[in-house]
């Protein structure tokens, strides 16, 4: 099969840090979908076992212990047991140090929870001590980038020695799911091919993948990507900011092609401005951050950049039934009261010192500079001079982990559960590589309440005010619209699961078959 991807995936491929689509479209086929749970394939709001095949807790919800599916084999015919899992936990956790060298722990680490400790129960058993009570630690664990890619055969003894930074790339790609990395030439493909000894069957016991292997050629450029898909010399297109068909482009391919093309639309694509309040400057003032909230016009964002291909949106789906229900009333999100919030915003720059308005960098990638062009172009009318900072996704995904920056926009990281979110939103003390940079305490205990949380409605009544502080009292970030995702595939590309939202779902393509 020959499926798009827009461009090579980070230099060492490692999703401990890198969780970019550019990683994850190419990546999760070798490394596996999740860890020990993911996220159920045909309904990604459950948890389903992965290379855990069960699991138990204790009553105060503070151990999980986790039995280690039999039968499951590195892609270079090592088995995986239960010492390969506590040590891959232990080194996202803790990450590793030696000497003068240290590997910092995985920008996931929040989503492991508050690990008290790791050990080896029954040989093939792993148990997690959490230090506080979690009862829906599955939910947190199941978060779409926590993915196993790092065999301890091959790197515990070279990060013991010193090569504390060490990647998957550095050990040839050695992983656990159903395709084994093949090649990747820069700038031309990727290929993987199908791994015999795959773990995963489907509902008649047949073996996955289905598929003998996959050809993702490289195409920096989306109008490229469809003049290859018009010439027949693509099966599919690609997932990714700056690479989703408009309605124009659909209804093009669509007289073209027939019943000769379907068309994938995920949601959860959501386009949120984060601000780093920990860096001297302007934004340092909520005045400030909620001037621009007010100010940016979210529904010609999403007209302009996108279409009117996708809706707006608070920080999870509108459909989910976390949010706020009266957030469409809120101050900056209300089409009616458009007009006033503009005057507030004039009104709270200048309450804030900044009459005449003051210059900022606004931080980002390449592949999607129409978003922060209209970004600057809107901000430009409160006085906001924004000047952009777009970089490739290994550049970028440096400085934002490093927190290089002052103003950025990055996705919501198509969450869909709350747990997720506490990864990118929580202080910098607790997550080590949010997007929107602060320490403040509120939002510490807001989580940490939201994860102890007995009943779903004590877990909606906690995030709701969570997300009420964090937008509306605060402002750390500007979630501006969601966009639908919409790639074409040919006819005869079969067994896709397509999930409603988050389009790093899924992407094992385990079940895929092409009926030609």
């Amino acid at each position: 099969m020959l499926l798009a991807t827009r461009e090579d995936p980070p230099a060492n491929w490692d999703p401990m840090y890198q969780t970019s689509i550019s990683l994850l479209h190419v990546g999760i086929s070798i490394f596996g979908d999740g860890n020990l749970v993911r996220s159920c394939p045909d309904d990604i709001y459950k948890v389903c076992p992965a290379l855990a095949e069960s699991w138990e807790h204790n009553q105060d919800f503070t151990q999980f212990t986790f039995k280690i599916r039999d039968g499951v084999f590195w892609h270079d015919g090592v088995q995986l047991t239960a010492d390969d899992i506590k040590w891959w936990l232990d080194l996202a956790y803790n990450g590793a140090k030696v000497g003068d060298k240290t590997r910092p722990p995985a920008r996931y680490k929040v989503n492991l929870g508050q690990i008290k400790s790791t050990e080896i129960v029954d040989r093939n058993k792993v148990r997690i001590t959490l230090g506080v009570s979690t009862p829906y630690y599955l939910d947190l664990l199941a978060s779409r980038n926590v993915l196993i890619a790092h065999p301890r055969h091959l790197m515990a003894d070279r990060i013991a020695a010193g090569e504390v930074n060490i990647g998957p790339a550095d050990v040839g790609m050695v992983a656990l799911g159903p395709f084994k990395f093949d090649k990747a030439d820069k700038g031309s493909v990727v290929q993987v091919r199908r791994f015999d000894k795959y773990w995963e069957k489907d509902a008649q016991g047949r073996p996955l993948p289905y598929l003998d292997g996959i050809d993702f050629p490289i195409m920096n450029d989306f109008s490229a990507v469809l003049a290859a898909f018009r010439a027949g010399r693509l099966d599919g297109g690609t997932r990714g900011g700056g690479f989703t068909l408009l309605p124009d482009q659909i209804e093009s391919l669509q007289k073209s092609f027939g019943d000769k093309v379907w068309f994938a639309a995920i949601g959860g694509q959501r386009q949120v401005l984060w601000f780093n309040v920990e860096k001297e400057g302007p934004l340092q003032d909520v005045r400030v951050r909620k001037a621009i909230s007010l100010w940016l016009d979210k529904r010609e964002g999403l007209q302009a950049v996108e279409g009117g291909n996708g809706a707006l949106t608070t920080i999870l789906d509108p459909r989910s039934p976390w949010p706020n229900p009266d957030w469409k009333t809120w101050p900056g999100y209300n089409e009616a009261t458009r007009e006033a919030d503009k005057t507030e915003a004039k009104r709270l720059l200048a309450d804030a010192g900044y009459a005449n308005g003051f210059d900022v960098p606004l931080f980002g990638q390449t592949s999607w500079s129409g978003r922060y062009e209209w970004i600057q172009g809107n901000l430009a009318g409160l006085g906001v001079r924004v000047k952009l900072d777009l970089v490739d996704v290994a550049t970028y995904n440096d400085r934002s982990f490093r927190k290089d920056f002052t103003m950025q926009s990055a996705k919501g990281a198509t969450i869909t559960l709350p747990e997720g979110l506490s990864a990118i939103m929580n202080a910098t003390s607790v997550a080590n590589n949010t997007y929107a940079i602060h320490d403040d305490p509120k939002v510490i205990e807001l989580f940490t309440r939201f994860n102890g949380a007995r009943t779903n409605e004590e877990r909606a009544q906690t995030f709701r005010e969570l997300e009420r502080y964090f937008l509306l009292e605060q402002v750390y970030g500007v979630p501006m619209y969601d966009e639908t995702q919409t790639t074409p595939y040919r006819s005869y590309v079969k067994g896709m699961q397509v999930p409603p939202e988050d389009i790093t779902a899924n992407l094992s393509f385990a079940t895929v078959w092409l009926d030609k």
